[in-house]
């Protein structure tokens, strides 16, 4: 794992080096087509990511293959592959690391940078934290102009301007 540990007190969040379980874990994506009439629901099927939590800080990052995209059609996935959104083939890989993380009342919000392609934006997350002793539940959500993200084909209006992303990451403590 490359990022650096944040240094602020998280209390919300159990000492350790922790791994995310993808067998157990899930990302995924909403996104309204149709002028709004229906959703397109995705997920990526191959990711990983580590956290490392310690007194004062904590650090991680996930990653995730975008040629796994997954909306249950082929064609479709077959497109979204494609240099007219996640360009896979010249960037395999979209990524999430760390860059503040602050307690709050029922969890954490971690505020890190989100690389797809070419483009990064900043994401403040608020996440709830499900701790089960040599396991660690982390779910949030959140939305994101697509364009944004440098996902901005759309023939005719057709597609929403803002996805969905949702993550519920298993972690397994691994220290």
């Amino acid at each position: 794992m490359s990022s650096e540990i944040v240094e602020y007190v998280v209390t919300a969040f159990p000492v350790g080096v922790w791994r995310v379980d993808p067998a157990k874990s899930r990302v995924g994506f909403d996104v309204r087509r149709l002028w709004g009439l229906a959703t397109v629901r995705g997920r990526f099927d191959e990711f990983r990511g580590a956290l490392v939590s310690e007194e004062h800080g904590l650090g991680g990052e996930l990653s995730i293959d975008a040629a796994s995209i997954n909306t249950k059609n082929r064609r479709r996935d077959a497109h979204l592959r494609s240099a007219a959104f996640f360009d896979v083939e010249r960037y395999p890989e979209i990524k999430f690391t760390t860059a503040a993380v602050t307690d709050r009342r029922k969890g954490l919000t971690i505020s890190g940078d989100l690389r797809i392609g070419a483009n990064q934006l900043r994401l403040q997350l608020p996440v709830t934290v499900e701790d089960r002793g040599d396991r660690v539940v982390l779910r949030s959500a959140t939305a994101i102009a697509r364009d944004h993200a440098g996902l901005a084909w759309n023939v005719a209006g057709m597609i929403g301007r803002r996805a969905k992303l949702a993550v519920e990451l298993e972690l397994v403590r691994v220290d």
